[in-house]
């Protein structure tokens, strides 16, 4: 059976290994702390921040581990993978022999180890570069540690269980909790009675001797160091109905599984609510109550061992749940759900023993149904005992599905700032071919430095005020340190802006990229362009509308300029499809390149700019503008690609002025202008657009005619107004070249599919062929 728990532990752990094998594991602000302290111990510049502050704001233990792994090789973040797939594997396998040595059922501990493996929240949170995964397993070894010793008494196992709570309070603070839950059970429970004896001090005095002093040790560091026993903490705000909602939504996931949680989450969403909706609270508080009483009424059924069992997880539910509330309250935290993750398995265990329980009186009150099993195997088949044993068996397949669509989401896009969508930014893609020297990088985005660029070296974030940032710049400059500055447009400074910043004496663009932007600092003296200026280096118009819309070659990209720029002009959102040189090589027809102001523009000296790059392959036109929802299309334009824009080579008035459309009154203006025929309309819309062009052109001669057209008696040269056309505002303009051969007539206009031809133009040139 040992052997089996243990699959089921390195099942857990390869898990949690294949969901952060492609992209790393996720990686957040907290991340940065302890990945970051690690480094600078392997550097050997001590247990410092990554800013090169005293580490403070957590216990040590979790940096110190990855640093321990460094010296064998890993990166600390890539060690962080390694260390939380383990500490999850065990805590699978712990938690499931914690059952087997309290229930001796098999089937109980195999199913209690495989609902830990495939929770997807306690395995997210082991993917993840935090502490979660650490805590979660000293916790469960401390706790079953805690109740062999409440089954044999022998001292050993007390320190055991002292020794892992000494593990979890220097991972994290919320150890003290866990100590606190354990303490009553020392002092209070054994078979006698809850009255404390001399003894049972004696032994809560052990359990305290050895579990608290280091982290009381790692507070008196941090109040000497930092002023503060905690090591200086931030606030985020605390909510109380979302804290319940998160309390009460994690509980409930955690016991009916995912499809139970998406059931619960769909009947709230029927009801109306707000945010958080009170339905949901009150179904999931409902849920999670039903199950708290279907367990308390189950307790007279239990034999004095079971409920025996209990009194370990209830005590540590009982501390832990109001300790979390209390300090996330305290210092005003929003309460995520991995402060949560602690109290699944143990309480995962108190339900495993309960259904060990009432399998037990089901079966001690004769089977209600008898199968032709061999032995002692027909008494165990009673009615109760096969449908818990379904229910359980068919609990697994959705917690599979839920781990299948998780992970392929892990491996597809990753997680938080180790993700594909910051991996792949272009300002990331470019500092990693173009990694800044050797000296100060300043930038408004370290998380995104650190973990997506890949550059691991410490950085600073720019001061929140500008002439702080003028002074550190001066400075830097005057003391010959090499400096660079990395600006991403979506993480704004609230204080000032990218052109505030590029106005700076000495500040200059060493790449504008679509989503950011790198300065070097040089000569404060020394002359400065425009943002503008730069970026529309080497850049043609290819429209002008509601903003002037740019083609830079070079650097195969659009850019987008509006003079004169108000707020509002950029609240709505930009819409931007490039249609391919192959129509088949895109199932829809074009690649969908749609984006906010906010992630790949920003403001100049009264200008509007946006950047956005064109795909790969090869884009024949581009259709782009901006759309609300509400108000459709605000401007829009239609422009090829390839070769010069119908709109910068026509002059459709002077074109007027020296010839006559082919015909009057036809919603296109046709005119030939010598070897081409031009299509022009000044009131356009895009309806009038969709319906492709035909364009028959019958030669003098038939025998000019390739020979598969010669029986029709024309060439057809049919054609879509995206592969000819252009659109600047109202207006749209074609050109279509005609044959090299001498013509008769043309006949064009345009044609729906299964409407026919929605109008027409004809033209003779000269004699008709017979």
């Amino acid at each position: 059976m040992t052997a089996l728990l243990a699959a089921i532990g390195v099942l857990a752990a390869g898990l949690v290994l294949l969901r952060v094998s492609e992209w790393g594991p996720a990686a957040g602000g907290d991340s940065l702390l302890y990945v970051g302290t690690a480094s600078s111990l392997l550097a050997g510049d001590g247990l410092a921040s990554f800013y090169g502050d005293p580490y403070g704001g957590a216990p040590p233990l979790f940096p110190l581990a990855l640093a321990f792994a460094g010296l064998f090789g890993p990166h600390p973040l890539d060690a962080a993978g390694w260390l939380n797939a383990a500490a999850f594997g065990l805590t699978a396998f712990a938690a499931a022999a914690w059952v087997r040595s309290r229930t001796r059922s098999s089937f109980l501990a195999a199913w209690t180890g495989l609902a830990c493996a495939l929770s997807v929240p306690l395995a997210a949170h082991a993917s993840a570069a935090m502490t979660e995964a650490l805590f979660v397993l000293f916790a469960v070894l401390s706790l079953y540690a805690l109740d062999r010793w409440l089954e044999g008494r022998r001292t050993s196992l007390l320190l055991a269980a002292a020794a892992c709570a000494a593990l979890a309070c220097t991972t994290r603070y919320l150890g003290l909790a866990l100590v606190m839950g354990m303490l009553p059970v020392a002092l209070l429970a054994d078979g006698r009675g809850l009255r404390p004896t001399r003894r049972r001090a004696a032994h809560a005095a052990l359990l305290a001797a050895v579990a608290l002093p280091p982290l009381g040790a790692w507070m008196l560091w941090s109040l000497l160091t930092q002023g503060s026993p905690a090591g200086g903490v931030s606030s985020t705000g605390w909510d109380t109905p979302s804290a319940l909602y998160v309390l009460a939504g994690e509980a409930t996931r955690q016991a009916l599984g995912e499809g139970g949680s998406v059931l619960l989450d769909a009947s709230a969403a029927a009801l109306r609510g707000g945010d958080p909706p009170p339905a949901g609270v009150a179904l999931r508080a409902a849920t999670l109550l039903a199950l708290a009483g279907g367990a308390a009424a189950s307790l007279p059924l239990l034999s004095r061992r079971e409920r025996r069992g209990l009194v370990v997880p209830a005590a540590f539910a009982a501390a832990y749940a109001p300790a979390t509330l209390f300090l996330n309250w305290y210092l005003d935290f929003d309460l995520a759900t991995r402060y949560l993750a602690p109290l699944f398995p143990p309480l995962l265990v108190a339900a495993a023993i309960v259904l060990s329980g009432l399998l037990r009186r089901a079966s001690e009150r004769g089977p209600l149904v008898r199968l032709p099993l061999p032995g002692r195997a027909a008494d165990r088949a009673s009615a109760p005992a096969l449908a818990l044993a379904a229910a359980l068996v068919l609990w697994l397949p959705q917690q599979i599905d839920a781990n299948y669509g998780d992970i392929r989401e892990w491996r597809a896009e990753g997680k938080q700032h180790t993700s594909r969508w910051w991996s792949e930014l272009d300002t990331v893609r470019w500092l990693r071919a173009h990694p800044p020297p050797a000296g100060l990088v300043l930038s408004n985005g370290v998380l995104i430095l650190y973990f997506a660029a890949d550059l691991r070296t410490p950085h600073e974030y720019l001061p929140r005020e500008l002439p702080a940032a003028a002074a550190l710049l001066a400075g830097a400059h005057a003391s010959g340190e090499d400096v660079r500055i990395v600006w991403f447009h979506r993480l704004e400074r609230a204080d000032y802006r990218i052109a505030d910043l590029a106005a700076l004496p000495g500040v200059e663009a060493a790449a504008i990229l679509e989503d950011g932007v790198v300065f070097r600092v040089g000569d404060p003296a020394a002359p400065r362009a425009a943002l503008a200026e730069t970026v529309l280096d080497g850049a043609r118009l290819l429209a002008s509308s509601g903003f002037g819309v740019y083609l830079d070659e070079a650097r195969n990209r659009l850019v987008y300029v509006r003079e004169g720029c108000a707020a509002g002009d950029t609240d709505a959102s930009f819409f931007l499809r490039a249609y391919p040189v192959d129509a088949g090589a895109r199932p829809s027809g074009f690649g969908n390149l749609g984006f906010a102001f906010g992630e790949h523009g920003f403001r100049e000296d009264g200008r509007c700019l946006a950047v956005r790059n064109l795909p790969d392959w090869p884009v024949a036109a581009v259709a782009t503008g901006q759309q609300t929802p509400d108000r459709g299309e605000l401007w829009s334009v239609r422009v090829p690609v390839l070769g010069q824009p119908a709109v910068a080579t026509i002059d459709v008035g002077a074109l007027r002025a020296r010839a006559a459309p082919l015909a009057s009154g036809a919603p296109f203006e046709v005119y030939r202008d010598g070897g081409r025929l031009v299509y022009a309309r000044e009131d356009c819309a895009a309806g009038d657009l969709v319906a492709p062009f035909f364009l028959h052109v019958r030669p003098l001669d038939p025998a000019d005619l390739p020979e598969e057209r010669r029986e029709s008696g024309f060439d057809n040269l049919d054609f879509a107004f995206d592969e000819a056309g252009a659109r600047d505002g109202g207006r749209c303009v074609a050109e279509r070249a005609l044959p090299a051969y001498p013509i008769a007539s043309i006949r064009t206009g345009q044609w729906l599919r299964g409407e026919g031809e929605t109008w027409a133009v004809e033209a003779a040139f000269g004699e008709r062929a017979r």
